[in-house]
């Protein structure tokens, strides 16, 4: 059985584009994601996935997971 293949560009460019979703929403605290969607030249699918996984990151660092 083969290993699965892995997309390093895409892998990074998700890196990338959850930084900018994070930086742009600690810059707007009260703009929607459609509108961080347009700022970024994402889609709003895109931006519900980083802002979950951003806020998942949050939760476990405040519970003290891998910390």
């Amino acid at each position: 059985m083969s290993a699965p293949f892995i997309n390093h560009h895409q892998i990074e460019a998700g890196r990338t584009n959850r930084a900018c979703v994070l930086v742009w929403q600690l810059k707007h605290p009260w703009g929607t994601q459609t509108e961080c969607a347009k700022a970024l030249n994402l889609s709003p699918m895109a931006v519900n996935r980083h802002v979950k996984a951003i806020r998942e990151e949050w939760r476990l660092t405040a519970a003290g997971v891998g910390a």
